[in-house]
């Protein structure tokens, strides 16, 4: 059931709640006429059965809510996992290759020139620029090139 129908169903019982104060109590006994009230208890519950069907379905719309967020969860988890392997592996590389590595995190600062963005990337291609000849030595031992310090100058 629908916002609208659950409002719709409030209406008739304000209407008819108008009713009964328009009508006014029967002076005697302090009652309604019995077809006013019956028909005002059965908008009652009406209005209480349509608010029921509202809250269900914003509960039914959590649970959707509560599952894309577990998965989203689960995707990010996996995702954590395959990173943590990566870091794994380029430890283990390395190692292997006799290069030394650092495990201390390092902060490291982004170039003050601005990046060449025509390429797609925000740093400047390896290999541009000037270099010395004891880092391109260093580079071409491990099959690439290397990006001096004044690059980023």
């Amino acid at each position: 059931m629908s916002e609208e129908e659950y409002l719709e169903k409030q209406r008739e019982e304000s209407r008819l709640m108008l009713c009964a104060e328009e009508q006014g109590f029967n002076r005697v006994n302090g009652a309604l006429e019995p077809e006013l009230a019956l028909a005002l208890a059965r908008a009652t519950k009406e209005l209480f059965e349509a608010e029921e069907r509202v809250l269900l379905t914003e509960v039914e719309e959590c649970h959707v809510r509560l599952k894309t967020l577990q998965d989203s969860i689960d995707a990010v988890q996996a995702r954590k996992r395959d990173a943590h392997f990566q870091i794994g592996r380029i430890v283990s590389t390395m190692t292997r290759h006799g290069i030394p590595v650092d495990l201390r995190r390092k902060n490291f600062q982004l170039p003050t020139r601005p990046a060449n963005l025509s390429s797609g990337h925000i740093y400047p291609p390896i290999g541009v620029g000037d270099t010395n000849s004891d880092e391109s030595a260093d580079s071409d031992k491990w099959g690439g090139s290397s990006v001096s310090e004044s690059q980023w100058n």
